[in-house]
C-alpha cells in the first residue's frame, strides 16, 4: 500500500534504448550458450535435469478432481535442494542507480535435504529493526547440473526482493532460477529510514509514485541483463535464456504486467492483486492504472490471481484487467483473501494497519477512501494465509511449467479443473 502523498504529473516510461539494450545482451548470451552448451537438451521437448534428476518426474502420483490419472503435482516441494545468493547491480543510464538482487536456484545434489534444517537454512534482517527471518535455502552452495527456466519476481510496493521466498524456493526446488530486485525507493527500508528521519528535514529515501512507475519495469529489465550477463557466472551458466517469466504481487504484479511493454524476453507472467482499477479506495492506484501497458508485440500466457475481499483493490476492476488481456489467460479470485495474504505473515502486518484505518489515521493521500478502509474485517473473519501462499506458489510453478517447460500436464492443471484441485485442500478458488 502506498500511503505517500498523490502527486500527479505526466510521466513518460517508454525506454527504447533499455530495450534495445536488452535484446542485445539477449542475443548474444543465447549465441554464447548455443555455442558452448552442445550437451544441453532441447528445452521445447526435454525437462531440464538436476543432477541425475529430470525435474519433469519429480512428482508423485496424485488422484484429484483436475483428473484421475494426472501424475503431475505442483502443491509438493520439488526434489531439488535450494540454494541462495545475493548481488549488486547498477545502471549507469540511470545514473548509476543501484539494486540490491537475491537469486534462488537448483543446488548441488549433496545439499539434499540440508535445505529444510532449520540449523543450516538461510537467516537474513528484511529491514533495519526487522526480526530475523528465515528462507529454506541454502546460502551460497554451488548449483546444480542443467538448464533452467528464470523467473523475476517483482516485490509489492513498501516491501523487499525476499518477502516471497516461500513462492521462489518452491520454483527453485522444482528447477528454476528466480531472481528478484530491490526495488530502491519503494522497500521497506526506504519506509523505515524515513519514518525514522520524522521532520528532521533530511531527503526522502522513498520515491514518488511517479519515480516509482518509471522506474520499476528498467528495474526488472535490468535485472535480466545483469543475470545473463554473468553478475555471478555460475549462476548464469545454468540458465535458460530463452525461457523467462515474470510475477509479482500488488504493485508488483502492476510492473511485470508493464514490463512485457518493455522486453519481449519475457514469455509467462503471474500477477497477484495486481495495482489497477479505479473503483478502489487509494487514488494512487486509478494514477498507476493510467500508466499501465498492455502493448506488448507478442501473446504472453497471464495468469491473474485476485482476494475477495481484497480491500485494497475491488474484484470488478481485476475482472476488467483480465477482460483486456489477449489470450492465453486464466482468471482465479481466493475467498477470504485479503490484498496482505499473498506474503507471509500477513496477520500481523493487516492487524497493525486495520486498528488505525478505523480510526482514520495513516492515511496521507488526498481523495482516500477511509470510509472503504475503516469498514474492512477482522483477520480472522478472512481465510488462513496459508490458503494465498499456497495458491500462489501452486500457480506461480503450474503456469511457467506450462509455458517455459512446455509440460503438458501442468497446461492441462492450469486450464483444467482448479478449482476443484484446490477445493479438495480446503481452498476456495472461483476461477474463469
Amino acid at each position: 500500500m502506498n500511503v505517500t502523498p498523490l502527486r500527479v504529473k505526466a510521466a513518460g516510461i517508454v525506454a527504447p534504448s533499455q530495450r534495445a539494450r536488452a535484446k542485445d545482451v539477449a542475443a548474444a548470451t543465447v549465441a554464447n550458450k548455443t555455442a558452448t552448451a552442445s550437451t544441453r537438451s532441447n528445452s521445447k521437448t526435454h525437462m531440464p535435469v538436476i543432477g541425475s534428476w529430470k525435474v519433469g518426474s519429480l512428482a508423485t502420483t496424485v488422484t484429484s478432481a483436475y483428473s484421475p490419472f494426472m501424475s503431475y503435482d505442483p502443491f509438493t516441494r520439488g526434489a531439488a535442494p535450494v540454494g541462495v545468493r545475493t548481488a549488486h547491480i547498477e545502471d549507469p543510464d540511470r545514473q548509476g542507480r543501484t539494486l540490491a538482487i537475491e537469486m534462488w536456484y537448483p543446488a548441488a545434489a549433496e545439499f539434499t535435504g540440508k535445505d529444510r534444517d532449520v540449523a543450516l537454512i538461510d537467516r537474513y534482517v528484511p529491514a533495519p529493526g526487522m526480526p530475523e527471518a528465515t528462507q529454506a535455502a541454502l546460502r551460497d552452495v554451488a548449483p546444480g547440473e542443467g538448464f533452467f527456466p528464470l523467473v523475476v519476481y517483482s516485490h509489492s510496493t513498501g516491501g523487499h526482493r525476499r518477502e516471497a521466498a516461500y513462492m521462489a524456493t518452491h520454483l527453485a526446488s522444482h528447477g528454476y532460477v528466480v531472481v528478484a530486485p530491490d526495488h530502491t525507493g519503494d522497500t521497506q527500508t526506504d519506509l523505515i529510514l524515513d519514518a525514522s528521519a520524522g521532520d528532521s528535514g533530511a531527503s526522502p529515501h522513498r520515491m514518488s509514485d511517479e519515480e516509482t512507475c518509471a522506474t520499476r519495469p528498467l528495474d526488472v529489465v535490468l535485472t535480466v541483463d545483469h543475470v545473463l550477463a554473468g553478475v555471478d557466472t555460475a549462476i548464469t551458466a545454468v540458465i535458460d535464456p530463452q525461457n523467462i517469466g515474470t510475477c509479482g504481487v500488488s504493485l508488483g504484479g502492476w510492473t511485470t504486467l508493464t514490463t512485457n511493454a518493455y522486453d519481449s524476453r519475457f514469455n509467462a507472467t503471474v500477477a497477484a492483486a495486481p495495482s489497477y482499477g479505479t473503483h478502489g479506495p487509494f487514488p494512487q492506484t486509478a494514477f498507476q492504472t493510467s500508466l499501465l501497458r498492455l502493448d506488448w508485440d507478442r501473446a504472453v500466457p497471464t495468469f491473474i490471481l485476485a482476494g475477495d475481499p481484497d480491500g485494497m483493490l475491488v474484484l470488478s476492476d481485476l475482472r476488467e484487467l483480465h477482460a483486456r488481456l489477449h489470450s492465453p489467460k486464466r482468471f482465479a479470485s481466493l475467498s477470504g483473501a485479503s490484498h496482505f495474504h499473498w506474503g507471509e505473515n500477513a496477520e500481523e502486518l493487516y492487524e497493525f494497519y486495520r486498528p488505525m484505518w478505523e480510526a482514520g489515521g495513516v492515511i496521507e493521500a488526498q481523495g482516500t477512501d477511509l470510509s472503504a478502509l475503516a469498514s474492512m474485517p477482522a483477520f480472522s473473519d478472512l481465510c488462513p494465509n496459508w490458503h494465498a501462499t499456497e495458491a500462489y506458489k501452486v500457480i506461480c510453478l503450474a503456469h511457467m511449467d506450462a509455458y517455459l517447460k512446455f509440460n503438458t500436464q501442468a497446461h492441462e492443471f492450469i486450464h483444467g479443473n482448479l478449482k476443484g484441485a484446490f477445493e479438495e485442500r480446503g481452498i476456495i478458488l472461483d476461477v474463469a
